[in-house]
């Protein structure tokens, strides 16, 4: 690596090769910097990363999750990316703008799109709202450009990692209000006091008329649930998937029956997507 790991830090290479298709020729690898598993300890700004940071949530700064991994894996085989593409004027297929929401250390599901690349892209926003996080998003990418993991067809793509508090109350800038043809965001609904705050803020990003937003959690005692009634109220129309991806319903299925820590509330991971009604 090109930059050494910080304290309680170390290198991780994610391979993506079991989740690429047949639209994707290209095996690949994301680099990123995340906190080592043998540290057990939380330090003090941690802990208190909820007051501090204005209310955000601290745990994507702990480690990868599981969901950002089968959401990058749903985005490249489900064929979304393509699906979200515009036309312009002259009926020229458009590249697609990103934005991903709650990207915790590592910005996987961003930067695994990059280097697998199944279509165009003209801008990758990889957002959090914490500033710990949004800094050693920074750093993944730069590594990232360095080691030439992303594709051909991604190194003229504008990708940035920058902060954005979800908050009902605040205008975003004119450069991201209804830029994004796709808003993706993984484990963001557990917190429910952010709600309200999520569905606005997903609202004013997502292009009008065509943009999509894909949520990917587990239930987790009806909060998923509970937070689709809000985007109901703001507009969107969601659906719900529990058999997106069958090599999860054939893992779901198997620990159901062999694992007796596995509680699906908590592990099954369901797909929310959502879209704005038109007028």
């Amino acid at each position: 690596m090109s930059s050494p790991a910080q304290e309680n830090f170390m290198w991780m290479a994610y391979d993506l090769s079991s989740t690429t298709n047949k639209q994707v020729d290209r095996s690949s690898k994301v680099f990123v910097h995340e906190k080592r598993k043998d540290v057990k300890r939380v330090s003090i700004a941690e802990l208190l990363s909820h007051k501090v940071n204005e209310g955000v949530d601290n745990t994507g700064n702990i480690r990868t999750w599981p969901s950002e991994q089968i959401l990058l894996s749903y985005m490249l085989s489900s064929g979304v990316c393509s699906q979200v593409q515009r036309r312009g004027a002259g009926g020229d297929v458009l590249p697609v703008m990103c934005c991903e929401l709650g990207s915790g250390m590592a910005g996987l599901a961003s930067q695994g799109l990059l280097a697998c690349a199944p279509v165009d892209f003209e801008r990758v926003v990889v957002t959090d709202g914490n500033p710990l996080s949004v800094k050693n998003l920074q750093l993944c990418i730069e590594e990232n450009k360095i080691q030439q993991v992303f594709a051909a067809r991604a190194q003229h793509t504008d990708i940035t990692a920058e902060l954005l508090r979800w908050d009902r109350n605040a205008t975003l800038r004119e450069d991201l209000q209804h830029q994004f043809d796709l808003v993706f965001a993984s484990d963001c609904l557990f917190f429910e006091e952010f709600h309200e705050d999520l569905a606005y803020t997903i609202k004013s990003l997502l292009r009008r008329g065509s943009g999509r937003c894909l949520l990917l959690q587990p239930s987790r005692n009806g909060s998923m649930e509970r937070f689709c009634v809000i985007a109901e109220r703001h507009g969107f129309i969601i659906s719900q998937s529990r058999d997106f991806d069958p090599k999860i319903v054939r893992k779901h299925e198997e620990y159901v029956q062999t694992r007796p820590d596995y509680v699906p509330d908590v592990h099954f991971p369901v797909l929310l997507t959502l879209t704005l009604a038109t007028s």
